[in-house]
Formats: C-alpha cells, structure tokens, sequence
C-alpha cells in the first residue's frame, strides 16, 4: 500500500510540473511580441530520493527548482552602451538635417542665390545708371538679401532654444526613469527577499535600463537581490536602497555636467555647438556684407555720404533713406557724377570677386557662404555615418539577444505538445494507480 501511494505522489508531483511548464510557455506565446519581454523557462530536476532497506534508493519524482529568464546579460550591456553612441550621433544627425534645410541650399530661395542677385542687379545699374528701375531693382534684391539672412539667423537661433529644450526634456526623462526604477528596486526587493526571482519586474527593469541609455551612458551594479544601482560619470544617480542625499537629505538630482557624457544629451550638446558657432559665424558674414557695401558706396564720397545697409550685430537693413528715395543710391562716382558713369555701381558689383577678410580668412562672400554650408554637409555627412555603422552593430546585437531571450512560437508550441503528453502520461499512471486501489480496498477478499 505505501508503494502504491508513493508512486501516486511521484505521479501527482510530476502532474504539477508539466502543468506549470505548461502555463509558463502559455505565458511566453501571450507575450511573444511584448515590448523588453524575455522568454522564461522552468527548471525541472529530480527530487530527493530515499534508501529502501536491502534496495537501494528509490527516486521520488520531480521537483520544480525555479522559473528563469533567459537573458545574456553581457549582450545586454553591449546593445545599452551601443545604442548611447546611436542616439548621440542620431540626434545630432536630425539636427543638422534642420540646420541644411534652414539654409536650403542649393536652392532658387536660399541665400547663395539672393547674393548672388544683389551683385547682378548692380551690374546693371553700372550699365544702365541713369535707369530708376534699375535702382528699384538693387534696392529690392538687398531687401531680399537681406530679409534672407535676417530669416536664417532667426530660425538658428529658434534651433538653439529648441535645442535647450531637448536637453532639458531629456534630463527631466533621465530623473523620472531613476525614480521608476528606485521603485521597481523597491517591489522586486520584496519578491526577491523571499527567495522567489520577479522575472516580469526584472524585464521591466531592464526596459527602463534600456530606455535610459538612449539618453545618456551609465554603469550598472547589480545586488544578490536583483536591485540596480546606476553610476553616471563616477557619480551615483540611484543606489541598492534609494537615491543618494544631498546634505539637507533631499534626493539628488544629477543636471547637465554629469549626464553629457554620451546619448542623446550629448548629440544635443554636440549641435548646440555647431549651431552657436553658425550663428555668430552668420552674424560676421552680414556684419562683413554691410561692411563692403557701404564702404564701396561711400569711399571718396564727401558730399553727405550714406550706407546701403544697416547692421544691428549682423542683422541687415536696407537703410530707409535709400529705400524713400533711391535716387539716393550712387551709382557713379559721386551726385553730380555725369551721364553714364556707372563707376561706383560697377565697384560694388565687383566686391563679388574681391577677398574680405574674416578674421584671418580671406575669401569672397560667396566662397565664405558656400565654405560654411560645406562645413555643416561635412559634419551632417560624418553623423550620418556613424548612425549606418551603429544601427548595423545594434542590429547585430539585438540579433544575438533575440536568439537567446526572444520567444520562438515554433519551439513553444513543440513544448505545449512535450508538456502535454506528459501531463497525460502522468496522470495515466495515477489512473492505474487508482485501480490498483481499487482492486486492493473493494474487491480483495470477495
């Protein structure tokens, strides 16, 4: 009799663990293409078996050791610092991108081809002096030129404070994803404390550690009890038991010295610097076109001598009293100039050609414009790369952690079928069992 009900707790037991097994691969097909999900598997080995006089030992069937999650951790690392270098050089690609078509170049629109239209108009003002729509038409192509570079500075500087707050938004991310997971710190504890493993929690760790890294770069320590403390540029930004203290004991908040290391805070930080730089290079450029013109309009002019363009720290105006009266606008040596001399119109229209000097550099409007435009395509085009090579490694990755945590339907339905039969097979030999009772109770002795 004691075999027989052995046997039936062997049976029973090992009915339990394909039915777990099975519920396990129900929950892994249910989640098969959940976002940071990693297939879990449970762990089945013999259980303990006893010595049975003159026998030897029996074994007592099987025993469920643990439901694990299938993970490559060091995989996992690799994509996270990976995907810190994709998000920086993708986010300084996006903005570049905003930054060339600011400048749309080349373009009948841009500014390129509007300079280019000032020196033309002045070309014929020089041909035709004494023609007032020949002025009209200088005085409007320097509007146009000038509104055109006024509108580039105005959208860069517009980039700048979008770009300040990204980095802003990106930083209030950063602290709101340590506050989860300070959280998640806090419930998987809990789990973890009672010798259970919280592999749902754990995923959802993970997911936020992953979203993180799109920010910025960071280490990751992990205790016996599965909580993460993260170290950003050798300071913590959450430990093992909560956020670190300041000394008035509120919680540290890390800002923008500490999280630029890398992602996309740094991307943004990385194109502030370029966009900076364009403006005030685009400041210079129209202090240096103002500058030419108007020293070309009123070199040896003694006779109330008036500038074509105004500059407010590289901003263009058109000067008013040109554009009331553009009989104003010499285009001859001086207002009492003859008939036909179109000398100082044909001046200007040369400065074309002529070397200005910006700041140590020597060039003509036009080779200086298209010099910062190819400088802007140089850095967009190196960006650009470095997103192909970095998207191409991430792939990889994601490849190689797929392979271990991802859910193939295929292999958990062969489970289903294994487990099942199992389960049936099992709960066959208590049906035997269960008429061998039968025959032992009712009908021995009849």
């Amino acid at each position: 009799m004691a075999g027989i009900f052995n046997t039936l707790n062997t049976a029973n037991k090992g009915m339990n663990a394909q039915q777990t097994a099975l519920h396990t691969t129900a929950h892994n097909i249910s989640n098969a293409n959940t976002e940071g999900y990693s297939r879990q598997r449970v762990e089945l080995k013999a259980d303990l078996a006893y010595t049975y006089g003159g026998v030897g030992q029996l074994g007592t069937g099987v025993k469920m050791d643990s439901v694990i999650r299938l993970v490559d951790e060091f995989t996992g690392k690799q994509i996270r610092q990976e995907t810190a270098t994709l998000s920086q050089f993708g986010t300084k690609s996006e903005m570049l991108e905003q930054l060339e078509t600011i400048f749309n170049e080349p373009s009948d629109t841009g500014l390129n081809f509007n300079i280019g239209e000032m020196f033309k108009s002045y070309q014929e003002l020089a041909k035709n002096p004494e023609s007032l729509s020949s002025r009209t038409i200088v005085i409007e192509k320097s509007r146009t030129f000038a509104d055109t570079l006024n509108q580039i500075q105005s959208q860069i500087d517009s980039l700048i404070g979008e770009t300040d707050y990204q980095i802003d938004k990106q930083i209030l991310d950063f602290n709101s994803i340590i506050d989860n997971l300070d959280t998640l710190n806090r419930q998987i504890f809990n789990i973890s404390v009672k010798g259970h493993t919280p592999n749902d929690l754990l995923d959802q760790r993970d997911k936020l550690l992953m979203e993180m890294s799109s920010i910025t770069d960071f280490k990751v320590e992990t205790d016996k009890y599965n909580r993460v403390s993260v170290i950003v540029g050798g300071e913590a930004a959450l430990n093992h038991e909560g956020k670190p203290l300041n000394a008035d004991g509120d919680p540290i908040t890390l800002d923008l010295r500490i999280l630029s290391t890398k992602g996309a805070i740094k991307g943004y930080l990385d194109s502030k610097e370029v966009l900076v730089d364009q403006l005030k290079e685009m400041k210079d450029y129209g202090a240096a076109v103002a500058a030419a013109f108007n020293k070309a309009h009123t070199d040896g002019v003694t006779d109330d001598p008036i500038a074509i363009f105004i500059s407010d720290e590289g901003r263009l105006s058109v000067n008013p009293d040109l554009i009331e009266d553009n009989s104003k606008l010499l285009a001859g040596e001086n207002a009492a100039s003859p008939a036909g001399d179109g000398s100082r119109a044909a001046a200007i229209a040369a400065i074309r050609n002529t070397p200005i000097d910006f700041g140590g550099e020597s060039t003509t409007l036009e080779n200086k414009y298209n010099s910062m435009i190819t400088r802007v395509g140089i850095s967009k085009e190196h960006a650009d790369n470095m997103v192909k090579n970095q998207e191409a490694l991430v792939g990889q990755l994601e490849m190689r952690k797929e392979s271990t945590t991802g859910v193939s339907i295929d292999e958990e339905v062969s489970n289903l079928v294994k487990y099942q039969k199992a389960f049936e097979a099992n709960a066959r030999v208590m049906a035997v069992l269960t008429e061998m009772l039968d025959v032992l109770i009712n009908r021995t002795g009849v």
